[in-house]
């Protein structure tokens, strides 16, 4: 149907975005699934963020350098997330984080976060 169809066109974006880059490996695009279903399946040793316009904690005072095996990071929709989303994602060990004082599309929030993380990971070196 035209889900899968959406599915399968973000699938071969994200190969042709890892292929132009060099990167070795697209990231994986599950379907989509309720927000809390997909982050209580976040490993246990994984860092958990939820970057929320609401967070007044800088990425740094929450995330050292040191390697983590994985990062999992949620960026609320258009419209943000609710005080309650992210209540329940701290239940899951996410770490509020923000993005300074400037309200940013989720388009530009997520380009944003993964900048900030991937320079944290010390992967932009």
């Amino acid at each position: 149907g035209d889900a899968s169809a959406r599915m399968a066109r973000l699938a071969r974006i994200a190969l042709e975005a890892c292929a132009q880059s060099g990167q070795p490996c697209a990231p994986l695009l599950p379907p989509p699934r309720p927000l809390l279903e997909i982050t209580a399946g976040a490993p246990h040793d994984a860092r958990r963020l939820v970057f929320w316009e609401c967070a007044d904690t800088p990425l740094q005072q929450v995330f050292d350098r040191a390697r983590h095996s994985d990062v999992w990071a949620v960026i609320g929709p258009e419209g943000g997330l609710s005080e309650r989303e992210v209540d329940a994602l701290r239940s899951q060990g996410f770490a509020r984080v923000g993005l300074g004082t400037a309200l940013l599309r989720v388009d530009t929030a997520a380009v944003v976060a993964a900048t900030l993380l991937l320079d944290r990971l010390d992967r932009l070196a």
